[in-house]
């Protein structure tokens, strides 16, 4: 049950903008015009309505700039411009409204005709913008309506497309890509797309159903698509489908020691851990739900999101090893760790990156996870860098048993935008400067894995050796890319932090090198040979290339304004989460 501060019915949360007049300050349209007339013609009613209509209309003109749209058509089609208007092969009784009651005329291109509420979410053009950014970033916005559009035509309201079979597939059963993509559709600017995925979700998308389904993967794709989209929107039907689910989520914290199960049924609430585990817990996965529950709990008020997930950070940090580095499994029955080995990349990224990015968004409210993850920094660099030879590329390794493995996965290349993000909210300045050096070297290194390779792309791992700094893997297995976006990630942080345009160009080379080799006539597919530039691509469309890497990307070549790393912490999948305070009520 939702609080009683927060309306169940009627229109989106989030106050009209305001206008100064005067010393007074108005709402925007009615007061602000009522006050002008009264201030000119006192009681004469004549004149007051007389004046009422003129200053109305001429008030509507200025701050109009597009007239308004008509409404759509209640049958979902594909339609931009310069492209033919295609039927979609999806569900046929979406039905697409002005569900908003808000007047597409004001602001349209700061609030997509009042689709969402803070001005600084739509990227817009600047006149004294420079060409070249512009036109990158028009290019990547065009590569997003490829990929979208391909899914909507032939799989809309199933997980993801498989571009070269054309055909759908489904592990999660929840609309994957609509709803992993319906934040990166608003900070494009993508109204029509954003308002059929918006009518699909209403519509169609229930969690009632008997399925066991991730606890990981369901909370940062789609807990955190509802989240940043209700705070994008204020429409309050995303917060509760996230409420809805979060319910549903909290089933999975069976066992006594606060740590959950991998698995959990949506309807029954029956969980387990995998079985190719041994039934031990992940550390990326329980150690990626804090940002999201406790989000979910300032806006709900409901605290039981927020007081399971930080519990899981405590379990962790009071059994964690006097390296201060944590392994990688966990036996959830007594929360000690099973095994010693440490990586951030494959079952250990996501948690050392929510260390700093939970820090940060609950207004570092929480100090000791902040301090934590200072520790775990330090240890990093003690523990884990390395330099390569002859180029000196600094670099990540693996570690088991105390043994330091030099193998590099791309997966990890999302800690040179962790630590560029630490430095930023480092206590000292030498602490800044060290964190910030480490993560411009790693962010080279793992440029230098798309650099270096034919297609211009990266495998999934690289051995580094001292002959040629490193080389990829002999199986050809590893060798794919699968659309992934670590190291775009990394770059857009080195970017907004040192206005180095060198971070632009490589961006932009990975980007060109992604639309050569991975695009195909339905959308966007990995590539299985990253050292073959012949290679065939794979048969799937990954929602987290709509989500991240191409948001990532749009972001690179966007001004600082939008989407500001003041006011915003990206979740694990690329969902900006606002930064909030626990102890306040959201501004609803």
């Amino acid at each position: 049950m939702l609080p009683q501060y927060l309306p169940s019915t009627g229109r989106p949360y989030g106050r009209e903008p305001t206008i100064r007049f005067g010393t007074n300050t108005y709402e925007r349209h009615g007061s602000l015009r009522n006050a002008i007339v009264k201030k000119l013609m006192g009681k004469n009613t004549m004149l007051y309505i007389a004046i009422t209509f003129v200053m109305g209309f001429f008030l509507v003109l200025m701050l109009s700039g597009t007239p308004p749209e008509e409404p759509k058509s209640i049958d979902p089609v594909v339609k931009s411009q310069g492209e033919d208007t295609t039927k979609l092969s999806g569900p046929q009784d979406v039905k697409v409204g002005n569900h908003m009651d808000a007047s597409d005329s004001w602001l349209f291109k700061h609030t997509l005709g009042g689709l969402v509420r803070h001005p600084d979410i739509v990227v817009n053009d600047h006149p004294d913008e420079d060409d070249t950014n512009r036109m990158r970033r028009h290019s990547i916005r065009e590569a997003f309506k490829h990929a979208y559009h391909g899914y909507e035509k032939k799989c809309f309201g199933e997980d993801e497309l498989k571009p070269n079979s054309n055909t759908c597939n489904n592990w999660l059963n929840q609309g994957l890509t609509i709803v992993d993509a319906l934040d990166t559709m608003l900070i494009m600017g993508l109204k029509d797309e954003y308002k059929r995925a918006r009518a699909w979700i209403d519509q169609h998308l229930n969690f009632d159903r008997d399925a066991d389904v991730s606890l990981f993967e369901t909370n940062i794709r789609i807990m955190g698509g509802f989240l940043t989209t209700f705070d994008f929107t204020g429409d309050h039907m995303y917060l509760e489908k996230a409420v809805d689910l979060g319910n549903r989520l909290l089933k999975a914290f069976k066992p006594k020691t606060g740590i959950p199960h991998a698995m959990v049924n949506l309807k029954t609430g029956a969980s387990h851990n995998f079985g190719w585990t041994g039934g031990q817990a992940i550390l990326a996965e329980v150690g990626t739900l804090q940002i999201e529950f406790s989000y979910l709990s300032h806006l709900s008020g409901n605290m039981e999101y927020h007081d399971k997930a930080l519990k899981i950070f405590e379990v962790l940090v009071e059994n964690r090893p006097e390296t201060k580095l944590f392994p990688v499994n966990i036996d959830p029955e007594t929360g000690h760790y099973s095994n010693s080995i440490v990586s951030l990349g494959a079952f250990g990224d996501s948690f050392y990156e929510y260390l700093i990015k939970y820090h940060v968004v609950v207004g570092k409210a929480i100090s000791w996870v902040g301090e934590v993850y200072f520790e775990t920094a330090k240890a990093i660099l003690e523990r884990l860098k390395g330099t390569t030879k002859p180029a000196g590329l600094t670099y990540i390794g693996e570690m088991q048993g105390g043994h330091v493995s030099r193998k590099v996965e791309q997966l990890s290349c999302f800690a040179g935008g962790m630590f560029a993000l630490g430095a930023h909210h480092a206590p000292t300045s030498a602490l800044k400067e060290e964190h910030m050096e480490f993560a411009k070297g790693f962010g080279e290194f793992c440029y230098e894995m798309y650099h270096r390779n034919p297609t211009g792309l990266a495998g999934q791992h690289v051995f580094v050796n001292d002959q040629n700094d490193f080389t990829p893997p002999s199986e050809s297995n590893n060798r794919f890319f699968a659309l992934r976006p670590e190291t775009v990630e990394t770059l857009f942080y080195l970017y907004r932090f040192t206005n180095d345009t060198k971070y632009r160009d490589w961006g932009w080379e990975i980007f060109e090198s992604i639309n050569k080799y991975c695009r195909n006539e339905n959308g966007f597919a990995g590539l299985r040979d990253v050292t073959e530039e012949n290679s065939q691509q794979d048969d799937k469309q990954q929602s987290w290339f709509l989500a991240e890497t191409l948001k990532y990307l749009y972001l690179l070549f966007s001004p600082h304004e939008y989407i500001p790393l003041d006011k915003y912490v990206f979740n694990t999948e690329a969902h900006p989460i606002h930064i909030f305070d626990l102890k306040q009520k959201p501004r609803l």
